[in-house]
């Protein structure tokens, strides 16, 4: 009666949790929903199946699943139907994110493949959200039937094992994977539900005999499958084994003899019995492809629509392998992924079950043993199927093994409960006294917090992965809802955007000059003297001034200040919200407070200052809006500020350029090398040297300097002139810090009536407000006129 129960909470657990995650999980995410949801649509529209040509499959959107057996489709658009729900709005719903990260699960951001309108899509629902929450209700239903079949299956066979039955049931009702699964449009919560209960008919003829009932509702069930997914037909070679096997213990245990010919004649009659309804119910459907389409399974016009797999060696498939078992348990949406922990947790629940599973066998009997045999090789066939089918077009996904999970549930649930048996059983000589029923006493503690854990996963994924990748960002009615409006910009792009203000934030701050006011630094990577974990946060304050019906792109990047150098370091091309709060959703006049968080590359070359510099577009076209402040237009980006960004390793100086003892100037900056070439490719008309300085910052500064560049005759007078900022002011030194090693070029033109002779290269640093230079010492001795002499140039 407790274990019944259990049973019973188990389910309503997973009802609970389905329809949390079906009004969590946004429309249209779940795994392919948009082709389930158009190929239910086109039956109900058009009150015919798909056609599988490719042409005819994108232009009604159903894609790859109008291929598909129909039955889940089918029942689907019967539901439609007598709802007479609307779906014409449909296409109000498929604006697709040219920026989406779908596929990329090493990415952040934009997972949503499709913009989302939260106002139209939360309850209470209507048109075509109604029509794909009712088809999820569906699904959810259909997953229950699963959770049903798991227990009943377990309970049957595992008879005497005290909360097998519970335990089978819950990994499968708590696995998130599943509970995500049947919460969609999907037609494999139809194919599951068919399965576990064909296996539940096959463990039960194993059990109690060949029955014609049985064997002809287990033919069904086989029928039923095969029409609704292509994994239905595996079914076929395991229900005629299991007939075989059950013919074989009943004759054995009548006589202990081989069968007879009586007994192979009964054979055939039941397996003719399972193969006809399963051959009336689904072969028309493979017939009809084959009359019309040449096609039985239209595999082949489904892989003509995923495109067929590049042939891959067998070693990189299999390395797959650990993806399927990674999926089985919890890839969500396109490819959120929770952290390692996550799997290594049910790697543990799998290997714990399947241990307790090995250590029970001797306890079991004939029939169990066949029973768990059969529900093993279920599950290397589908096992097989998947790896077929992954060698011609790449699918890595856990579902595709779910009509095997009742397979994985029972036997690694069974196995889990085999420490209650050794408790049952301990005082049998057989087993003797000891560890197995002390380990048994504290078993149930064990498995109440397996269970905990299961039932906190299932609540932690739609609220802690789901939720959050598809949140929109924090909105405010207008500017005086807001508490603080750091860095006011009051910039417009395209006259359609305003920007109010922005933030500029990293992990771990420091002052740094951002736009004329103090902001924040962009950390240095390891090796230059700073410490911090490589990210950069910002915010932006955004608003629409009228109603956008478009959905504008934006990019948020990080640009080199070097003048005419266009390198990116980091950043993206983004929708606004992380792509979850598109501008054609945007409400006049509200504050949209967009916060996102830039990664350093983990390999920057050399330390220097970076624009942050932010522009919005329309996807297709070629050029930024422009952007206007005190309108007037200033360009086609906002420049938010500087921040600096060290050197993952400090450049080496080369051992040929190389100033030993370095000069140091302001007890702040040494000259680590220098070095003297006539500029490549002069013109007929002007000759230009090229002088090289290789700079290494020893303090902080508090002011931006210049570096002097002269060419000095013997005489005295500098004949030549090369001044400017370090790296053309792409690198102020308020931003240097220790540690830093600058690589700076300047160019000094030479008069064209330089006379003849030989001529001193000079460097040093001056303040461009006063022009007074830093003291330069070399050694212990102050150098004249603070200049230090870095190479010479002779003219013929």
């Amino acid at each position: 009666m407790m274990e019944r129960r259990i049973g019973i909470l188990v389910g309503v657990l997973y009802l609970v949790l389905a329809v949390g995650y079906n009004l969590i999980a946004p429309p249209f995410e779940s795994p392919d929903e948009v082709g389930h949801f158009f190929t239910v649509k086109y039956i109900a529209d058009h009150g015919r199946l798909p056609s599988p040509e490719k042409e005819i499959s994108k232009r009604y959107l159903y894609g790859q699943e109008g291929t598909q057996p129909p039955l889940y489709y089918l029942v689907g658009a019967a539901l439609l139907r007598v709802s007479q729900v609307d779906t014409e709005d449909v296409w109000d719903y498929l604006r697709v994110n040219p920026h989406t990260t779908c596929g990329s699960p090493h990415l952040t951001g934009n997972k949503g493949f499709l913009g989302h309108d939260p106002a139209r899509e939360r309850f209470p629902w209507w048109g075509s959200i109604l029509a794909l929450h009712l088809l999820r209700f569906y699904s959810t239903v259909l997953g229950l039937a699963t959770v049903i079949g798991v227990y009943a299956t377990a309970r049957l066979c595992f008879p005497g094992r005290p909360y097998a039955a519970p335990l089978a049931a819950a990994l499968t009702a708590l696995n998130p994977q599943f509970l995500f699964v049947s919460s969609g449009v999907n037609n494999d919560n139809l194919v599951v539900p068919l399965c576990v209960w064909s296996l539940y008919l096959m463990v039960r003829t194993v059990r109690y005999g060949l029955t014609t009932k049985v064997t002809l509702l287990m033919g069904v069930f086989v029928g039923l499958a095969a029409l609704s997914k292509t994994a239905g037909p595996l079914l076929l070679p395991l229900t005629f084994l299991t007939i075989l096997l059950a013919a074989w213990v009943q004759r054995r245990e009548e006589s202990g003899e081989p069968l007879l010919s009586s007994s192979w004649s009964g054979v055939l009659v039941h397996s003719t019995l399972a193969a006809l309804p399963a051959l009336i119910l689904s072969g028309w459907w493979y017939l009809r492809n084959w009359l019309l389409y040449g096609d039985p399974a239209l595999i082949e016009h489904h892989l003509a629509i995923v495109s067929r797999r590049v042939p891959t060696p067998l070693p990189l498939i299999l390395r797959e392998i650990p993806s399927i078992f990674y999926s089985y348990w919890g890839r969500f949406s396109c490819d959120l992924s929770p952290a390692g922990w996550y799997y290594a947790f049910w790697g543990l629940v799998a290997v714990v079950g399947l241990a307790g599973l090995i250590a029970g066998w001797r306890r079991l009997t004939l029939r169990q043993r066949i029973g768990v045999l059969l529900l093993t090789g279920w599950f290397s066939i589908v096992f097989a199927g998947w790896f077929r089918w992954n060698l011609i077009a790449s699918g890595v996904q856990g579902r595709l093994l779910f009509p095997a999970t009742v397979s994985v549930s029972v036997l690694i649930g069974a196995g889990m409960a085999t420490p209650w048996t050794w408790s049952e059983d301990a005082g049998k000589e057989t087993l003797g006294p000891g560890p197995p029923s002390l380990l048994a006493g504290h078993w149930s503690w064990v498995i109440a917090l397996f269970v905990l854990a299961w039932v906190s996963l299932a609540v932690w994924v739609p609220l802690g992965l789901i939720r959050p990748a598809y949140a929109p960002p924090l909105r405010y009615p207008d500017v005086e809802a807001l508490d603080t409006l750091p860095h006011r910009m009051e910039g417009v792009f395209g006259d359609r955007i305003a920007l109010l203000g922005y933030d500029v934030c990293p992990s771990r701050s420091s002052s740094v000059s951002l736009g004329g006011e103090e902001g924040c630094l962009a950390p240095s990577k390891p090796g230059a003297g700073q410490e911090g974990d490589g990210s950069l946060e910002v915010t932006l304050y955004l608003s629409a001034l009228r109603p956008l019906t478009d959905t504008y792109s934006m990019g948020l990047w990080l640009v080199s200040a070097i003048p005419g150098d266009m390198t990116r370091l980091a950043g993206l091309d983004t929708w606004p919200g992380n792509g979850n709060y598109p501008t054609h959703i945007w409400r006049p006049g509200e504050i949209v407070v967009d916060t996102y968080r830039i990664a350093i590359p983990e390999d920057v070359p050399r330390a220097q200052a970076w624009i942050v510099q932010l522009n919005f577009y329309r996807m297709g076209e070629g050029e930024w809006f422009p952007f206007a402040q005190e309108g007037q237009v200033v360009g086609d980006k906002a420049i938010l500020g500087l921040v600096r960004v060290g050197a993952s390793e400090p450049p080496e100086v080369p051992a040929e350029v190389r100033l030993e003892p370095s000069p140091v100037f302001g007890q702040a900056i040494a000259l680590r090398g220098a070095q003297v070439l006539p500029l490549e490719e002069p013109t007929v008309e002007e000759h230009n040297l090229r002088v090289t300085l290789w700079w290494e910052a020893l303090a902080p500064l508090e002011k931006d300097y210049t570096v002097f560049v002269h060419l000095v005759s013997e005489d005295g007078p500098a004949v030549g002139n090369g001044d400017g900022q370090v790296l053309g002011g792409g690198f102020p030194t308020r931003m240097w810090r220790p540690g830093d090693v600058v690589i700076d070029e300047h160019v000094v033109p030479l008069p064209p009536d330089l006379s003849s002779g030989d001529y001193t290269v000079q460097a040093g640093w001056y303040d461009p407000l006063t022009g007074a230079r830093l003291p330069a010492v070399c050694g212990e001795q102050r150098l004249p006129q603070d200049a230090a002499d870095v190479g010479r140039w002779v003219v013929p």
